[in-house]
């Protein structure tokens, strides 16, 4: 295929303050293979040096590096939607402004993409660096590199793909735009609403160095994530059980209407009670009802993969309304009408 045929991969690179990595992660990203590359970097304000070196791959690579500079710090969730509408390719590349990229990352993944038209982006594993450069053996990259069966199912225990290393079509990562509401998950919710369309991947292979210095905003273990991400993610999970329908999470071996489809259907609403359970056990309550009570509502009917909605708006209603009567009934105790207030 000539170059003129192949499509164009844009790099969207938001940057701050990362003066020490980013000409090493510019240079990994021109030295690819695959031959047909842009490269957007949008720099989020850095009082570094960053601006002085982009600046000089812009003057030395024009048409390929392309930049713009925030007059004021946008965040790094603003600064990558930023750098994404300013691509041209037909499929983007993610890319931390401290990471690596190695030389057949985007022909790898092209290659998997141009072939399968189902799939929507493709991951992979990371090398994990220090801020020299030397390979570490760090806890990050038991949960980048870690085992998986079924994508979606390890996606409701939490985010294991690797950011940096994403390719996308670009349609797609366009026209799902990320939940600004979201402050730490946002690129993880984006990856469970790609799944409601298509499909992803993450390969053995390693396309990517990531650093590791302590200042990482996109990875966290379990023990470092903050509430706010745990709450996000919890969020991101349940809102993505109530938008697939089970025929996206369980392979239905025998035909709709037959005993063994029924009892394939039981075992699947099981498994995702258990999964519910395991998330209401695991993060606070308020907040997840309105949407766990819907999920919830999916997995309760009978008959169908996709449950029965009038009764799950049946037991709302009959929740809301003993709801209502508690609230209807106080009485006071204590001395003169004062103290606590109790419920009937």
């Amino acid at each position: 295929m000539s170059l003129n045929n192949l499509p164009l991969v844009s790099f969207a690179i938001p940057s701050y303050n990362h003066e020490k990595y980013v000409g090493e992660m510019l240079d990994s990203c021109l030295a690819q293979t695959y031959p047909n590359i842009e490269v957007v970097i949008v720099d989020d304000a850095s009082p570094d040096g960053s601006r002085k070196i982009i600046e000089d791959y812009v003057r030395r690579y024009p048409g390929i590096v392309r930049a713009e500079f925030n007059s004021t710090n946008l965040g790094p969730a603003l600064t990558a939607r930023k750098a994404v509408r300013l691509t041209r390719g037909e499929f983007i590349a993610g890319i931390g402004s401290d990471d690596v990229s190695l030389p057949h990352r985007i022909a790898a993944g092209m290659e998997l993409l141009l072939a399968n038209p189902a799939l929507g982006a493709v991951f992979s594993k990371a090398e994990i660096i220090d801020e020299t450069g030397r390979t570490i053996d760090s806890p990050i990259a038991q949960v980048f590199n870690c085992e998986y069966d079924d994508i979606r199912w390890r996606l409701l225990s939490g985010n294991f793909l690797c950011g940096p290393s994403m390719l996308v079509r670009g349609d797609l990562v366009r026209k799902v735009s990320p939940n600004p509401s979201l402050g730490y998950v946002e690129d993880f919710d984006q990856c469970l609403r790609i799944l409601d369309t298509h499909e992803l991947l993450r390969v053995d292979d390693v396309w990517v160095k990531y650093r590791s210095h302590g200042k990482n905003l996109s990875v966290h273990t379990r023990e470092t994530i903050p509430f706010a991400g745990n709450y996000e993610t919890a969020i991101s999970i349940l809102s993505a059980l109530e938008r697939w329908p089970l025929e996206k999470l369980i392979a239905f071996q025998a035909p709709p209407g037959s005993p063994e489809f029924k009892q394939e259907v039981a075992l699947a609403c099981c498994r995702m009670r258990a999964e519910l359970a395991r998330w209401v056990a695991r993060w606070p309550r308020w907040g997840l009802w309105s949407v766990l009570a819907r999920v919830r509502g999916r997995c309760s009917g009978r008959g169908g993969a996709g449950g029965s909605r009038r009764r799950a708006v049946r037991r709302r209603g009959r929740a809301s309304r003993w709801r209502d009567r508690r609230r209807r009934s106080p009485r006071r105790c204590g001395v003169g009408g004062r103290g606590r207030r109790r419920w009937r």
